[in-house]
């Protein structure tokens, strides 16, 4: 018998899928917020995992990245009534995803599909081929010739060097591809570059074209070198955009205008 755990925080929605999954063959454990989900999962073997996206003490989108590190093999469906957040969600690792409502039956399937092993995760796609060695042999100087054609350049910077352009908090879907692709979530922005959680292994000078959907948009860096990598967070520099891409960057960072500006002399944040 396959068992579930179901980590929302409402008793309602909880007691309903129990009695669903319970229903269809299920062993079913259930957790009001993520902290207490991994305390069960450190007490019990769990096939699938459902995951609210907005919970108290650990909500989804803190869980899905931090199983999918620690847990790789582990099967996630996000559940929210925001196609936002389950975008976000399947970013940062979730096997499958249930916008609500939904009804008993597709609970079910979507369940059924991840105990059969389910589609490949989105995050773990990339664009270059573990077998193209060339290529990967010869990708890293391409880039850094194209970006010293271009208006930026590439200049390492200390953890300690005075950040330029102050930041600003978001919670954007990002997607990634490159010397590694995936997907991911943004967590600051500012004219510079970005932060950007992500259960996919990323290293220092590795070179990525990025894209984040803004607010009824979309940004393209055609070219961003990681400046550093801790855990399941690293940090992008932008270093080739086209002009209007530019512009739309610089559109997003005014809406923020009104708010407090971060500290331009601050230290970068690792």
């Amino acid at each position: 018998m396959a068992t579930i755990l179901l980590i929302d925080d409402q008793e309602s929605i909880r007691l309903l899928y129990t009695v669903a999954l319970e229903g269809a063959g299920y062993r079913v454990l259930t957790a009001e917020h993520g902290k207490q989900g991994l305390g069960l999962l450190g007490q019990e073997t769990v096939d699938v995992i459902l995951v609210d996206i907005f919970m108290p003490e650990m909500d989804g989108l803190e869980l899905i990245p931090l199983l999918r590190k620690t847990r790789p093999s582990c099967k996630m469906i996000a559940i929210s009534g925001n196609s936002n957040y389950l975008n976000i969600a399947k970013h940062l690792g979730a096997n499958d995803t249930l916008r609500k409502p939904f009804s008993v039956q597709e609970l079910r399937d979507a369940v059924s599909a991840q105990l059969n092993g389910g589609p490949p995760l989105e995050f773990c796609h990339t664009n270059i081929t573990p077998t193209d060695v060339e290529e990967r042999k010869t990708y890293r100087p391409r880039a850094a010739e194209a970006a010293s054609s271009s208006s930026g350049t590439i200049n390492e910077r200390s953890p300690m060097e005075k950040r330029k352009c102050p930041r600003f908090p978001v919670m954007l879907p990002a997607v990634f591809a490159g010397e590694r692709a995936g997907g991911g979530m943004v967590l600051d922005v500012s004219l510079e570059g970005c932060r950007i959680r992500s259960a996919v292994p990323m290293h220092k000078g590795d070179y990525i074209r990025i894209r984040m959907d803004l607010i009824g948009e979309t940004l393209t860096g055609d070219l961003a070198v990681v400046r550093w990598s801790r855990e399941d967070v690293f940090g992008v520099e932008l270093i080739r955009m086209a002009s209007d891409q530019q512009a739309r960057l610089h559109g997003f960072i005014n809406l923020f205008s009104h708010h407090p500006a971060c500290d331009p002399s601050a230290p970068d944040v690792q």
